[in-house]
């Protein structure tokens, strides 16, 4: 009698999504890997994706996941440090030249993400692009989804499985109930610019104001990335977004307005996005784990987001894999780990925000 394969879905096609997608066709697993955009291999798309900086920890989940290579052929630039103005006028740089793996790198996270994708597709897995899910019943040990592509038809399919990779949204864990736990709410309030060929600073910078922190790097192409991090009302955030209001806001950060104005041009307007720092009141039910964002997301300032995306990918496969060998607390004991990294974050976050003392009376601060 032929072995049924156990069948898993993996919902987002992120870092953290593709990373679960390959991790687990090493199971020998049937793997769908779904996600609602059409345009994952789309050669230039209209907004930039933010989240662009790796360290030099990451060199070994880079290995791990089979795709070392493939990274260091792409066009992906090293960076050798961040710098940063928090705390004091003094300009504090912390050289990625002591660190035993070398340099970090800043993305471009767009060819990232197609790396990541191609490698989950060539290790097995089957991908679900432009796919919604209608629904998705657990019932009897199994997980009975529906979900449309475009003008297609509707199809279904059985699963064992799901992983919820869908981001900040956690679209699977919402419908089963599970609170979203927020420690810090704040916005970024991003823009990309153009350099010229003669931009040359790599650094990541850092810098405190009274309404919040930025943080700029020069990205592939010819970019440099800006991102806001605040907390504005109504009536402020709307002001921020304008023109005007995004070049009063970078007038209060010296360093951050001299790197902005070696600039040569715009590539998009300022939009705001979610950046708060929560997590998943549970981080797995029935027949589901959740991995990435959907699981925990970190302030910015912690640089561990793409990091986290890959190595919960990496834990939830290896707890799912236990559960299948008999191990009864495999999924408490990848909650207990999230759980206890979560903690030990918001303290430090919260240490580092209190170390800014320079703006008495911030509403950020």
């Amino acid at each position: 009698m032929a072995i049924t394969a156990f069948k898993i879905l993996i919902i987002g096609a992120g870092p953290a999504g593709t990373a679960a997608a390959i991790f687990a066709s090493r199971q020998g697993w049937e793997v769908s890997l779904l996600d609602r955009r059409s345009d994952l291999f789309v050669a230039e798309q209209t907004q930039p994706k933010v989240g662009e900086s790796l360290p030099p920890s990451i060199q070994p989940l880079l290995l791990d996941l089979a795709i070392w290579e493939d990274f260091q052929k792409a066009l992906h630039l090293p960076t050798y440090g961040i710098k940063s103005r928090w705390g004091s006028d003094k300009v504090v740089h912390r050289d990625y030249l002591v660190h035993p793996l070398g340099h970090g790198w800043h993305l471009d996270r767009q060819v990232f993400e197609q790396q990541l994708v191609r490698k989950a597709i060539d290790s097995g897995a089957t991908l679900l692009s432009g796919a919604i899910i209608q629904e998705a019943n657990f019932d009897a040990n199994k997980w009975h989804v529906t979900w449309q592509v475009a003008n297609e038809q509707q199809a279904q399919k059985t699963f064992d499985f799901i992983i919820d990779a869908s981001g900040r949204n956690a679209w699977l864990a919402r419908r089963q109930g599970i609170d979203r736990l927020y420690e810090h709410q704040q916005l970024a309030l991003i823009r990309f610019l153009k350099t010229p060929p003669d931009f040359s600073d790599s650094t990541g910078l850092i810098e405190t104001t009274p309404n919040g922190w930025w943080y700029t790097a020069l990205i592939p192409g010819d970019r440099l990335s800006t991102a806001f991090f605040c907390r504005p009302g109504k009536e402020t955030r709307q002001a921020w977004g304008t023109e005007a209001g995004w070049e009063a806001l970078y007038a209060n950060a010296p360093s951050t307005a001299a790197r902005i104005a070696k600039t040569n041009g715009v590539l998009t307007s300022p939009r705001f996005v979610a950046a708060d720092s929560s997590r998943l009141e549970s981080f797995y039910g029935p027949g589901w784990v959740a991995i990435g964002d959907a699981a925990l997301t970190l302030d910015p300032v912690s640089s561990h987001g793409i990091t986290m995306a890959l190595v919960t990918a990496r834990d939830a496969i290896k707890a799912i894999r236990g559960k299948q060998d008999g191990l009864a607390d495999a999924f408490a004991s990848y909650d207990a780990v999230l759980t206890a990294t979560f903690y030990q974050y918001a303290q430090q976050r919260m240490q580092l925000y209190q170390s800014e003392r320079r703006f008495p009376g911030s509403s950020y601060w």
